[in-house]
Parts: C-alpha cells; structure tokens; sequence
C-alpha cells in the first residue's frame, strides 16, 4: 500500500494521502513528517464517518487558506489527498486511474468475488464523477445563455447541438434537455458509462456555444470563463485539453 500512496504523493503539489480500509477501519498514510500525530488521528475519524455517510463514488472538493484536498468514497477503500492550490491535476487525474485499482485490490479480501471485474469498477467509479462534473459545467453554460438569448433558444440549442453528435456517441441519448433549459441525466441510465464521456460532452459543448454565439456574437465563449469555479475539477480529469483539441480539430 505504501506504494500506491507514495505513487500519488509524488505528483507535484500533493503533499500527503490517506486511505481508510471500511471493512477493518485501519487507515494508510503518507504526510510529512512534521504533521502532527494527534492531527491524523482526527482525520482518520472523520475520514471514517465521511465514507460511512458518504455514497460509493462520492467525490469532494475540499478547500482551505493554504491549500486544497480531494476525498474519493471507493468500493472497499476511502481516499483523501491534501496538496498545495497549484498541484498537478491533470497528472493526479491519471495517476489515480491506476491507483484507484490497486487501492482496491489491496483491500479486497482473498477468496472474495467482486460483482465485476476491478479494471470495470476502477473506470466506473471514475465516469461517475466525470459525468457529475461534465453535467454541472453544462448546465452552467447554459444559465449563463438564457441571460442573453432566453430559455427557449437555449434549450432549442442544447438539443440540436446534442442530435449533431447521437449517431457518433449514443451515450448521449441518456441524457434529457427539459423545456427549461437543463439537462439531466435520464433515471436508470445512472451505470451506463462509456470511455468516450469526455469526448462526447466536449463536442457537445463546444458546439452548444457556437450555436448560440451565431444568434448573439456578443455572448461569452470563452470555456474557462463559462465553467468558472469548475476549473480545477474539469481541469483534473482533462476536460480542457480534449475540448481545445477537438476545438482545433
């Protein structure tokens, strides 16, 4: 296990992980030296009462005066990283691709079968927190739309910008535009993830905005401004690069 944490301890601005096993209770750490005993004890317990309050695949954001930390609610295993404001999210995002795996692997009791294969359960854990983030920045978007052009023609926008792509990415059919502009992830569609999540919503998004910058050239289009207060989340699972390569595509 130390492995694994010291993995993710070496991305830069990462300054320390803990891992709570939920079967056992028993947390894994790597801090600096200086971190203060009583302080980890503290955390382990509320770490412990986070996971247990927590639904599996729960992700959090978590921010303070000097710095930032992220809490992951795995199967087996729960995971907080602390680090500095500006660590390497793009860098964590992959490396916790992997890690996320062997956490749970190593937590896994001998003799026990999982309901499916670990490499399905790491990638699953992962979409869904992708797929709440990619959600949030569109809708976003869109609040930020009907201001200039209204809710019909935005809402107008978020579906013709959707069908252009449902050919290429059916994936999209499990997501719904309502009359008010939103979208939403359609009920009992909540476990049907894809590896072309990013991709997808990428495309649909940059082609919302160029609809809707056709009927208002005005109206921003910049995507860094649009998904303000989202940057980090985004920015760590790699939104920004797939959409400005796709953008220049």
């Amino acid at each position: 296990m130390n492995e694994i944490l010291q993995e993710i301890k070496s991305v830069q601005g990462v300054t320390g992980v803990l891992v709570l096993n939920k079967n056992e209770g028993v947390t894994y750490q790597v801090t600096p030296v200086s971190f203060p005993k009583q302080g980890l004890q503290e955390i382990g317990t509320r770490l412990s009462r986070l996971a247990k309050t927590s639904l599996t695949g729960t992700s959090l954001e978590l921010r303070f005066e000097n710095g930032i930390a992220f809490f992951f609610n795995l199967d087996k295993g729960a995971v907080l990283i602390f680090g500095r404001p500006g660590m390497n999210l793009s860098v964590l995002n992959l490396v916790l691709k992997s890690a996320f795996l062997s956490i749970e692997r190593k937590l896994s009791k001998e003799g026990e079968k999982p309901l499916f294969r670990e490499e399905e359960r790491s990638s699953f854990f992962l979409d869904k927190i992708y797929l709440e983030h990619l959600v949030t920045a569109l809708n976003q978007i869109a609040k930020i739309f009907k201001e200039k052009l209204g809710t019909y023609s935005v809402t107008q926008n978020l579906r013709k910008s959707k069908e252009e792509f449902l050919i290429k990415f059916d994936l999209l059919q499990n997501f719904f535009v309502d009359n008010n502009g939103s979208v939403s992830l359609i009920r009992g569609k909540e476990e049907e993830t894809s590896s072309d999540l990013l991709k997808a919503f990428a495309l649909w998004i940059g082609h919302f905005i160029h609809l809707c910058s056709v009927q208002e050239p005005e109206i921003l289009t910049d995507i860094r401004g649009l998904t303000f207060g989202l940057e980090d989340k985004l920015q760590m699972m790699g939104f920004y690069e797939t959409y400005e390569k796709l953008k220049n595509a």
